[in-house]
């Protein structure tokens, strides 16, 4: 019997196999689906995404929301799965939805376990084979077919294979990179990898007596000198810098960047007004309340402990003085360090931390409306071992089932040609 096998069992691979078979069962033909994991199970970090609430995709999502040396892959690959055509399948597999105002997707119960549970029963009933314990370190092909080969000896023998192995975020939950060099072996380009939607490290000390503190702001990444982009959340300080879902979705700029200097984020406390009306709104505090103490100065302003950590960078203390004490020049420069506090970045978190893989195969190196590499007939990937990397909403859980849709139909379609 002719056999499909798919390494990976995330959610591209979990994807590959449910369309594979569905296909397979829709035409009357009949083939092995073998779904190849290294874990003792499938799907774990599915049931971490989304905080545990796995955000299925996104009904706003654009190509813009994607990174990738090659843009138009995104095109192609999301207008042939768009979103309503993923929640079309989770429909079909009986997976109840709710979209947010934002374009959010989660399901229904908001348990990423039921999203995972529904893919694996959706296996189950298609008589999908898993093969858990099996890290294939070879992939050859001969004219047998291909040979997919594990450490400890196993060995499986395949039709076509679809490699969905992810990337090298997140390693406490399976990820190690080893599909790149499968893929490499039949003469594929891997670009740089890096991690993203990560926290940033900064040297600014002032962020680690602000451990645990958030704050609603707008962050910029600033490279030598240049606003590179702007997001608006909430800010979590660390006791190595930064956190929160602003600074994932800028990590990128910073993760990409080489040598020593990493630029900068730079935080706008008060992002709904301006500098100027911000001085005036200090400078008119202070000729009202001139008793009020520096350390209740910027009550109601921003948070107390966020207003003394400024009030001591710039010098201004003891916290007991009298705000009648501030000359103009205080006053202005202080309204500036709201507006423009500036961390300077010395590098991301580790892997461990990341949520995301930055960089991969390249995308051009395959047929992207069917995902079969266009150096090897038969073989195909999906998912994020590909150069394609999602901003924060659910748009890298939507690369992954579109991709691991895509390659399982054409995979299936292309075995009886």
């Amino acid at each position: 019997m002719k056999t499909i096998a798919i390494i990976g069992g995330g959610a591209a691979g979990l994807a590959a196999a449910i369309t594979a078979a569905s296909v397979l069962q829709r035409t009357g033909h009949a083939a092995r689906i073998l779904l190849v994991e290294r874990l003792d199970r499938v799907g774990k970090k599915i049931l971490a995404t989304g905080n545990g609430r796995c955000n299925l995709t996104n009904t706003c999502l654009s190509p813009s929301d994607y990174h990738s040396s090659q843009p138009d892959a995104v095109k192609t690959v999301l207008s042939q799965y768009p979103p309503k055509k993923i929640m079309d399948f989770f429909a079909e597999i009986g997976l109840l939805c709710k979209v947010q105002a934002d374009g959010k997707t989660y399901p229904y119960s908001f348990q990423a376990s039921s999203v995972l549970d529904v893919l694996r029963y959706a296996c189950m009933v298609r008589g999908i084979e898993e093969r858990c314990g099996f890290p294939v370190c070879r992939l050859t092909y001969t004219s047998k077919g291909f040979l997919l080969e594990s450490p400890d000896g196993q060995k499986q023998r395949a039709d076509r294979v679809i490699v969905a192995t992810g990337g090298k975020a997140a390693p406490g939950l399976g990820a190690n990179g080893s599909g790149y060099a499968l893929v490499q072996s039949f003469g594929h380009t891997c670009t740089p990898l890096f991690p993203s939607l990560v926290q940033l490290k900064s040297s600014n000390p002032s962020v680690r007596p602000l451990k645990g503190i958030r704050a609603y702001c707008r962050a910029d990444a600033e490279i030598k000198g240049q606003i590179r982009r702007s997001e608006w959340g909430e800010v979590l300080f660390t006791e190595y810098g930064l956190s929160g879902i602003p600074i994932l979705q800028l990590s990128r700029i910073f993760s990409t960047q080489t040598g020593k200097t990493k630029g900068s984020v730079r935080l706008d406390l008060l992002p709904d007004l301006s500098e100027e009306a911000l001085a005036g709104m200090l400078s008119m505090r202070k000729k009202q309340k001139g008793e009020m103490l520096l350390e209740h100065f910027l009550l109601g302003l921003i948070s107390k402990k966020i207003a003394h950590t400024l009030l001591k960078e710039l010098g201004l203390f003891p916290l007991s003085r009298p705000s009648a004490t501030l000359s103009p020049e205080e006053l202005q420069t202080l309204a500036f360090r709201i507006k423009h506090w500036t961390f300077p970045v010395t590098g991301t978190l580790s892997w461990d931390s990341a949520q995301i893989t930055a960089g991969g195969l390249l995308c051009h190196e395959f047929n992207l409306a069917t995902m079969e590499s266009r150096l090897q007939k038969g073989l195909y990937t999906a998912g994020e071992i590909l150069d394609v990397d999602g901003d924060c909403g659910g748009f890298n859980l939507h690369w992954a089932w579109s991709t691991g849709c895509l390659a399982g139909q054409s995979a299936a379609e292309s075995l009886f040609l």
